[in-house]
């Protein structure tokens, strides 16, 4: 602490609550007529959801915040997002464009702190080809493309049926075995970030149908042989 007889310069106490400035000497004490402002780092506990797409709004929940929007500065990973609405315990953002999968970050006035967790961005998947372009059920067929989500957030039809996705899909490629329910057309991915179709058709072959022939002995038009025995 250093004293002046006019001024005089302290530490803000850890302690330390908004309000007056109350300065004590031996003569007396004295009040400030404004109250002064303290600001405590913020503590951030949960975020919901804990995934999402550009534009989604997100909560955070802790203390400390700013109750003014222009006060507190939010970055999902590097990329700085927008709050619209301010709360000193529950303020919430929108998720930027642009932004991709790490720790959010706060900036207050009194300091900052990041999640613990990751936050997951997702995008639209794309899809460039399959191969083979036909098959029948059991078929394992390679899908490429970019933005594929882990399973499992993701899902592969074949026209009505659902296809098992193979472990461990890549954010580029993945394997769907053909189902039973498949029809010839579009393959379809959906995502949690979003949907799509294949450009071209996949083919499907279904099983082949096997008639029953006729029996043994017997001849359309009816007649019956034994055995050493010629019709008339």
């Amino acid at each position: 602490m250093m004293v002046r007889a006019t001024a005089l310069t302290v530490r803000v106490p850890t302690s330390a609550t908004t309000g007056s400035v109350v300065v004590s000497t031996a003569e007396g004490a004295g009040r400030s007529g404004n109250d002064f402002t303290v600001y405590q780092p913020p503590a951030l506990t949960a975020v919901t959801p804990a995934d999402g797409i550009p534009g989604s709004l997100i909560t955070l929940t802790g203390g400390y915040f700013a109750s003014l929007a222009a006060q507190d500065t939010v970055w999902f990973n590097a990329t700085r997002a927008v709050v619209v609405q301010a709360s000193a315990t529950t303020p919430q953002v929108t998720v930027p464009a642009g932004a991709t999968t790490g720790k959010i970050r706060i900036q207050t006035l009194g300091g900052q702190v990041e999640s613990t967790q990751d936050f997951t961005v997702w995008y639209p998947p794309t899809f460039l080809g399959f191969s083979p372009a036909k098959g029948k059920a059991g078929d394992v067929v390679n899908i490429t493309g970019n933005n594929f989500a882990p399973a499992p957030r993701i899902a592969v039809t074949f026209g009505a049926g659902v296809a098992p996705v193979l472990p461990n899909p890549s954010a580029t490629s993945l394997q769907g075995r053909v189902p039973a329910a498949a029809q010839t057309g579009p393959i379809r991915l959906q995502t949690s970030g979003g949907s799509t179709v294949s450009a071209g058709s996949f083919t499907f072959l279904p099983a082949p149908h096997h008639g029953v022939g006729a029996r043994a002995g017997q001849h359309r038009g009816g007649g019956k042989t034994s055995r050493g025995e010629l019709p008339g």
